[in-house]
């Protein structure tokens, strides 16, 4: 028997109580609800009475902007709906992005959107004006005990010119500006400086890089390298030939302490901890000057440098001695770069090495540094600090960042900024260094104010804001406006002022040009010539090593001390990223960790500490400590614990609130990448949040993969994987290239991916997330498998546990032509459709997920809540308009963005047209920065998609349980050195 919702008669009405009575009551009720309560003022909605010329409803509008970070900007081209930016692509006027974008820009628009961000000038904690303001810091400095007080600024790098401008001004009238950032490239210039006599950065020409070596530098990773240096090293990955010199590949080889994206993506990886980045870069050059005409004096120079820092292992020297003949053999055509972790003796090292080896001129060329071109100011926080013990600073204006949290532990910022008179904070959040200010002033987002920026190799840009300010904020250059006198100048008079100073004929048209564009033109740098000074190599190199271990023992022996290596989060960079709720739950590229950082250790150092996943481990540096879980990463080096800096914030009510460890507590100043620690088990334990445990593929070939030489010798490997197995359905399709014969109408859509060129940034993750308006679950929800990520990519590990290779495979729907979802769904809810994609009907679902437990590929999602009920209502103007909002209990997949596609068809349709070939270009592959994936008509032998297809690299994943998908992979291609094998 069926119990029913309600008891009997719970619809009736209460004994004695007749219908005149409960309307009489009602009446009552109703008259004292609009007695007791006051009505809100009234409000008006006015439509357009005349629409904006640039606005036409329901079709979004696209204007260009650009991202600094670091001080250098990336051109974006931001997608508008009404007003509302929605989506960021890169640029391709822009020489940074070239289209393509890294995750950080892809996540921008969340940002703007982030209900976290200060709304108001506060003084003390208490609301405050803009004349307030003006007036507490442009008071007259003084003096204070008989010295001399100053007006300081400190500032993040920039390469703004309209900024520079003011800062230079600003030095003019005695106010000492500084420069900070933790995430610097300060020892590249310092570097620099000694060899050239002049600060410059690097300009690499990855295309014409035959050979790469890469110590300790990232420079695949798209969040904070720019986007083109991938898409170049791409350029020389793609299309690997069958026939020996039809153009080869280029070799990359990776020396680091910890796996990267770079690492996974190199052909030759050496792990080492950080301290022994420098012997072999030493050894490197002095076998590289040993071969060249003239070179014997400098090697033995170079020989005696390291000679208090010998190779740690004989597979040391043989690795020097592999890759200096192969930088010899290709000397003009080979590259060497150093990180940003690595010391300034070692970027010295690389600039003397591409120096003997040719390449400068050909692959690397030099370019002057906007940043330090701004005038001979102080860099970074020392001096400011000696400044504020001495008594010399009268007011302290922290114009973004987060120094008193970034700042090094050994320099107690905070406390040093409570010691001036008068303080202030110009920020996007009330964080640390805002609480440790008696001023605080927001800080306009990027997409709601103007100023500019240059590019790597100086093209300079415009940043034009694309809806009013959410909230009143101000920029840098309104701050030294304040100081100058012009505290009423607005962000646009202020950069439009300056250039159309610069302008070469009419300023207005000029101006015009650039906001079109999105660069200005003939703005770049010419190259510098620059005379290297072979005196700065020599026997000082000893004396400027960053930190070592005195002992002389093997890598992570246990007689030596422990390593601790600091790195900038891929998601949240320095912290500045760490309230975006899209990079926080993005999977890191390397670790698949979600919500965290951790200490990662290699399996071998796990061991010797006797700890595991999980474990919670406190590292001691110097007499300070930090508690972090740990995470085994197969690829980091022995004897060494990374953490990556960026959480920890202590910021209740945020995103980033309690989110982590703060590595920045046990980073010093005069050891900031790395330096010796101890580690100690808790005994305690932390549950980590992993997109993907396992690191094996289970003897499945998912990722194909093969040397060079082995794929000239059978360059038929993987189409042996194409075989379609016997069916008794009637399907016509070519045995390969892979091109399916239809009866029906083209276009027939399929996307083939490059895992030669995929670097597994994770880019295409946060785009696909921008795009279809996929909701973020929480650490709790990535803990049981519900995060709803469209794309995800795989990473496993091959070769031995010493020389792990990193296999990485974007995974997304397959849209397979006999789908092994469609079939099972009782409702009909996954279709089919003519054009060849695997459908949702959201209308139709009913949550039975028969669909998910019968996709061999696991890449359907399910809304186990409505993860959109309760979002802000203002993340929600960041939503994507032409994507429909699923609500709980429906299946969601990749559609390959289906939205774009029936947008071009509708305009082809209106033109009376076909469509164009890349004209649909889906989320994950306009913002791929290697340029691995290719999308569109497979029916049309003339695509691109379609020429990919006639690869012979290309295979089906699965592919032998007859599912016929449409994505499609072409194999991995190594160019490792036979001399290493």
């Amino acid at each position: 028997m069926l119990t029913p919702e309600f008891p009997e008669g719970a619809d009736s009405p209460p004994d004695g109580m007749s219908r005149r009575t409960l309307l009489t009551l009602l009446g009552a009720s109703a008259a004292l609800a609009g007695a007791g309560c006051s009505r809100g003022p009234a409000e008006s909605i006015v439509p357009y009475v005349r629409t904006p010329p640039e606005v036409t409803p329901s079709i979004a509008s696209a204007y260009a902007t650009t991202m600094t970070l670091g001080g250098y900007g990336t051109g974006l081209v931001v997608e508008s709906h009404e007003g509302r930016p929605t989506k960021a692509e890169g640029n391709p006027e822009h020489p940074a992005s070239l289209g393509s974008l890294g995750t950080l820009a892809q996540a921008c628009v969340l940002g703007l959107y982030d209900p976290s961000r200060a709304g108001a000038i506060l003084h003390g904690g208490s609301p405050a004006t803009w004349q307030d303001f003006v007036r507490a810091v442009t008071a007259a400095p003084g003096e204070e005990r008989g010295v001399r007080q100053q007006v300081h600024v400190l500032l993040e790098p920039t390469s703004a010119p309209h900024l520079i401008d003011r800062v230079l001004r600003a030095r003019a009238q005695g106010i000492v500006v500084h420069y900070d950032a933790p995430l610097a490239r300060q020892a590249a210039w310092e570097a620099s400086l000694r060899v050239f006599g002049r600060t410059v950065e690097i300009r690499p020409d990855f295309r014409k890089a035959d050979v790469i070596v890469a110590f300790d530098a990232d420079f695949l990773d798209g969040s904070m390298a720019p986007p083109a240096w991938a898409r170049a090293w791409g350029d020389r990955r793609r299309g690997a030939p069958p026939r020996e010199g039809a153009g080869t590949p280029s070799r990359l080889y990776a020396v680091e302490p910890r796996l990267t994206v770079t690492g996974m993506g190199a052909d030759e990886r050496l792990r080492v901890p950080a301290r022994d980045v420098r012997a072999l870069a030493a050894a490197l050059l002095a076998r590289v000057l040993a071969d060249k005409p003239g070179g014997a004096a400098r090697a033995d120079a170079v020989r005696a440098a390291r000679s208090r820092e010998p190779l740690r292992a004989a597979s040391h020297a043989a690795w020097v001695e592999a890759v200096a003949r192969d930088l010899v053999a290709h000397a003009g055509a080979s590259l060497v770069l150093a990180g940003e972790g690595q010391p300034e003796s070692v970027h010295r090292l690389v600039y003397a090495l591409n120096e003997a080896l040719g390449n400068a001129g050909r692959t690397v060329t030099y370019g002057p540094c906007p940043i330090h071109d701004a005038g001979g100011a102080a860099h970074g926080l020392a001096p400011l600090v000696h400044a504020i013990d001495a008594g010399e600073v009268a007011t302290l204006i922290v114009v973004g960042g987060n120094p008193a949290y970034t700042a090094p532990a050994d320099l107690d910022f905070a406390r040093r900024i409570a010691a001036v008179r008068t303080t202030a904070f110009v920020g996007p959040y009330d964080n640390e260094t805002a609480r440790a200010c008696a001023w605080f002033v927001p800080e306009a987002h990027f997409l709601e104010s103007w100023s500019d920026a240059r590019a790597f190799d100086g093209t300079a840009s415009i940043v034009q804001p694309l809806v009013r300010p959410l909230h009143p904020g101000k920029t840098p250059a309104q701050i030294l406006a304040v100081l100058a006198g012009s505290p009423e100048a607005t962000s646009l008079d202020l950069v439009r002022s300056y250039w159309h100073t610069q302008a070469p004929g009419d300023a207005g048209a000029y101006w015009e040009r650039a906001l079109v564009r999105g660069v200005v033109a003939d703005s770049a740098d010419e190259a510098l010539a620059v005379d290297f000074d072979w005196s700065s190599i020599g026997t000082e190199l000893s004396a400027t090593a960053g930190p070592t271990s005195a002992s002389g023992a093997a890598p992570g022996a246990p007689g030596e001390a422990l390593e601790v290596v600091f790195f900038a989060d891929a998601k949240v960079n320095d912290g500045r990223f760490a309230d975006n709720p899209w990079l926080q739950e993005l999977a890191d590229p390397v670790t698949k960790l979600t919500w965290d950082n951790a200490a990662l250790l290699s399996p071998a150092t796990a061991s010797r500490y006797g700890v595991a996943n999980e474990d919670v481990v406190a590292i001691e540096v110097r007499g300070r400590s930090v508690r972090a879980p740990v995470l085994v990463i197969p690829g980091t080096a022995d004897g060494v614990v990374a953490i990556a800096l960026g959480y920890g914030q202590a910021d209740a009510g945020r995103v980033s609130s309690r989110v982590g460890a703060n590595a920045y507590a046990i980073r010093h100043s005069f050891a900031p990448w790395f330096d010796d620690a101890a580690l100690h088990k808790t005994g305690e334990t932390m549950p980590l949040a992993l997109t993907q445990e396992h690191w094996s593929m289970e003897g499945r070939p998912l990722v194909l993969t093969q040397s060079l030489a082995e794929y000239r010798s059978d360059p038929e490997f993987a189409a042996r994987k194409n075989e379609t197995p016997p069916t008794l359905y009637a399907y016509q399709e070519t045995p390969r290239p892979g091109l399916p014969v239809r009866s029906r109408s083209s276009p027939q859509w399929g996307m083939t991916i490059d895992l030669n060129a995929c670097t597994g940034c994770s880019a295409c993750v946060v785009a696909c997330m921008a795009e279809n308006n996929i909701p973020v679950v929480g650490k709790g929800g990535v803990r049981l498998s519900r995060e709803m990520h469209w794309i995800r990519i795989d990473r496993y590990f091959g070769g031995s546990p010493d020389r792990p290779a990193a296999l990485l495979q974007p995974m997304l729907c397959q849209h397979c032509e006999k789908a092994p979802c469609e079939y099972v769904c009782p409702v009909n809810a996954t279709v089919h459709s003519p054009d060849g994609l695997n459908e949702m009907v959201y209308n139709r679902c009913v949550g039975t997920r028969f669909c998910s437990n019968n996709c061999p590929y696991k890449v359907r999602r399910f809304n186990f809540f409505n993860y959109n009920a309760g979002k802000d209502e203002t993340r929600k103007l960041g939503m994507n308009p032409d994507v429909t909002v699923r609500a709980r209990g429906v299946m969601e997949k990749c559609t390959y963005c289906v939205q774009r596609i029936r947008e071009a068809e509708i305009r082809a349709r209106c033109e009376e047209r076909p469509i164009r070939d890349m004209e649909v270009v889906t989320a994950c592959q306009a913002t791929c920065p290697a340029g691995a994936i290719a999308f569109g008509d497979i029916a049309d032998e003339t695509t691109r998609v379609a020429r990919t297809r006639r690869d012979p690299r290309l295979y089906e994943v699965l592919g032998e349980l007859g599912t016929l998908p449409r994505t499609r992979y072409l194999a991995r291609i190594t160019n490792p050195n036979p001399e290493l094998a």
